[in-house]
């Protein structure tokens, strides 16, 4: 068999490590990089269309392949899902993904059915991206900063966090295993170093959901390696001295890696910078997401939400407070794939996603058993190791939503698909029929619409970085003037600069495909904002009724809206938005606040003075303390002075509010009882 190039290996390397950095300093999602699903989705419709020129030979009772079968009904109940999607432009990208995924799936198996082996391509250049992805971890650990790629300081182009990179890791780790046993000399030598730092990374990253899949793996490769030590080529593939060299630099950098952090920690204490990645525990935060997960499937079981909208409908479910210290917080994913298929497909689209898997292990089982001399059983060990990881991180990350790892899984399921279609066939008289050649062209249609939706929302991605980063500029500009570096007249100047600049950047977005970013936000808030700031409050206005139909839930530009409906004369609008908030996030103070701040501007004092008496959390809110105040002086003035003197009693003495200083004596120490 002709030797895959070292040439290409390069290239193929340079390709996957140069590429996610494009762009970084411009795009919103760092956790899941557009760049990578439009390099994919590009190579993808290059090569099936290639396939069609050729005319390559796909026999079409090969097409009938459980596991493709399963893909091709994740489509269609993304599809159906849809029917009850809120927001249509989130439901029809992750349309875009699965087909993508299909494509995928067309692509490797097509290639992989021309290969003597399915591990053979890959495992080299697996072992190359394996010591690139651990040398920029280790660094990232002990360093935490990292300036020498342009634009790069936490390393988050590849991986954003510690869960990422170490399952990816283990993704990996079947094809390193393949050129550590299989491969001689130079290669074999890196296949050792990809799996002696593999193991490190995995024990120093802190990653449970990794540990969980490695026993998994452990309890499959000891069992399938013992239902198949009678074959003749399993003891020359997998040699005793290479097996027990591995347990033992397993067992050794496994314990380093853990040994190592606990050293590292405990020298250099507060400083240590692996506690930026490591961070502390999210059980909790996983137990809530789930229970929410749970409720969404129970409400619909059948259609689910649509791809999607679980970020944004979750917290409707069992609402609490989600305001922190430093802004809104949301759950975007329930970190487990199954709950979140299930609660976005609905249960029928859970099953499809766990029939792959049926199929899969079916396979695995098949090839082992029909196998007689051990060589495409070998292959399909490594294959299950890598499906077994898989399936357990599934169930604690989300590596469906990630480029990598989901491309990854479609590898091992092509790779295994192609194994079970090469095992010997009962001889037919009949010539096989071809894949009909309009099937192609359709899948690459589809192919080009989901290509054109994940380049239309890079560039909005793009454009939105922008808008955010003129934002951040507006705060910096006022510090600078605060600070008496620019004068007022030269502060104002740039503002407006920027204000206009950020009203451009959000216009050039197509929002018809992209009109919710990664944290929960509109895309339009950040233009109506600087409407709004300018004192076009009509133009703010509609922005934010547009930016409400693409996301009604989020409590932040619920309150914009609000404010927003109140400037342009709408005053029982702006108080439905307000209870609307106090819905979504019971005990809100801020939220209640501007409620009874609604209610005295429309002459409801009674209702002001219930609104602003039910929150019992409200004393670490600056606004909802001054509001306290604001409607306790117009309860006063009216002639409500014990109202008014509740409402004073709530106030943090200490304020630095002159108002409060002005009527604090007045309204406290009187004690006028009348009403």
């Amino acid at each position: 068999m002709k030797q895959f190039p070292v040439s290409q290996y390069i290239i193929l390397t340079i390709l996957f490590c140069v590429i996610p950095f494009i762009f970084y300093p411009v795009a919103v999602d760092s956790v899941t990089p557009l760049r990578l699903v439009v390099l994919s989705g590009g190579i993808i419709l290059a090569y099936l269309a290639m396939m069609l020129k050729s005319k390559q030979n796909i026999p079409l009772s090969e097409m009938r392949n459980g596991i493709l079968l399963s893909l091709f009904a994740m489509v269609i109940f993304s599809l159906l899902s849809g029917i009850m999607a809120y927001n249509r432009a989130e439901w029809f990208y992750w349309v875009c993904r699965d087909i993508m995924n299909l494509g995928l799936f067309l692509l490797l198996y097509t290639g992989f059915r021309q290969q003597q082996s399915p591990l053979i391509p890959a495992r080299r250049f697996a072992t190359i991206v394996t010591l690139f992805l651990c040398a920029i971890g280790l660094i990232q650990f002990f360093f935490q900063t990292f300036f020498i790629i342009p634009g790069i300081e936490d390393i988050h182009a590849l991986f954003t966090n510690r869960n990422l990179l170490a399952s990816a890791l283990f993704l990996l780790l079947p094809l390193n295993l393949s050129t550590f046993f299989r491969e001689k000399g130079f290669w074999h030598f890196l296949g050792l170093k990809a799996l002696s730092i593999s193991f490190f990374m995995m024990t120093a990253l802190r990653t449970r959901s990794v540990w969980v899949a490695m026993g998994l793996a452990i309890i499959f490769s000891v069992t399938a390696g013992l239902f198949n030590r009678k074959k003749p080529l399993m003891r020359e593939l997998f040699p005793r001295k290479r097996i027990i060299r591995l347990v033992i630099i397993a067992v050794l950098f496994l314990a380093a890696g853990f040994i190592t952090f606990e050293l590292y920690q405990q020298y250099l204490g507060d400083d240590f910078a692996g506690k930026k990645i490591i961070g502390g525990s999210s059980v909790q935060v996983r137990l809530r997401a789930w229970r929410r997960s749970l409720d969404m499937i129970a409400d619909r079981p059948l259609t689910g939400f649509g791809g999607g909208n679980w970020r944004l409908f979750q917290h409707t479910y069992r609402p609490e407070p989600i305001m922190q210290e430093k802004g809104f917080v949301y759950y975007i994913r329930p970190h487990n794939d199954y709950l979140w298929i299930a609660s976005e497909y609905g249960i029928p689209g859970a099953l499809a996603f766990l029939s792959i898997f049926v199929f899969f292990w079916l396979y695995v089982f098949r090839i082992m058993l029909s196998d007689k001399d051990g060589e495409p059983s070998s292959q399909a060990l490594l294959i299950g190791l890598g499906v077994a990881g898989f399936m357990s991180v599934s169930f604690f990350s989300f590596p469906r939503e990630r480029v990598f790892h989901s491309s990854m899984f479609i590898f091992y399921l092509a790779s295994i698909s192609a194994l079970y279609a090469g095992l010997p066939k009962p001889k037919t008289k009949k010539s096989p029929r071809s894949l009909p050649g309009f099937v192609i062209w359709i899948m690459i249609l589809a192919l080009l619409i989901s290509f054109i939706v994940f380049f239309t929302r890079l560039n909005g991605n793009i454009h939105l970085k922008r808008a955010m980063m003129g934002v951040d500029r507006i705060e910096e500009i006022k510090q600078d003037m605060r600070d008496g570096k620019i004068t007022r007249a030269r502060a104002g100047g740039l503002v407006g600069k920027q204000q206009n600049e950020i009203i451009n950047e959000v216009t050039a977005i197509n929002l018809l495909l992209y009109n919710v970013t990664p944290d929960c936000m509109a895309a339009l808030s950040y233009r109506a904002g600087q409407y709004f700031l300018k004192g076009d409050f009509r133009k703010a206005y509609d922005d934010y009724q547009q930016a409400y139909r693409a996301i009604s839930t989020n409590i932040s530009l619920i309150n914009n809206y609000a404010a927003a409906a109140g400037r342009t004369g709408r005053l029982q609008q702006a108080l439905g938005l307000y209870k609307r908030q106090l819905e979504l996030s019971p005990g809100f103070a801020d939220a209640a606040a501007n409620l009874a701040r609604t209610h005295i501007s429309m002459n409801h004092p009674e209702n002001a003075f219930r609104t602003m008496m039910e929150i019992e959390d409200g004393d670490d809110s600056a606004f909802f303390q001054k509001s306290l105040v604001d409607i306790g002086i117009k309860l006063y003035e009216d002639g409500k002075r014990n109202r008014a003197k509740k409402l004073f009693e709530r106030v943090d003495p200490d304020i630095d509010y002159p108002a409060y200083q002005e009527y604090r004596d007045k309204i406290l120490n009187r004690g006028d009882q009348s009403e």
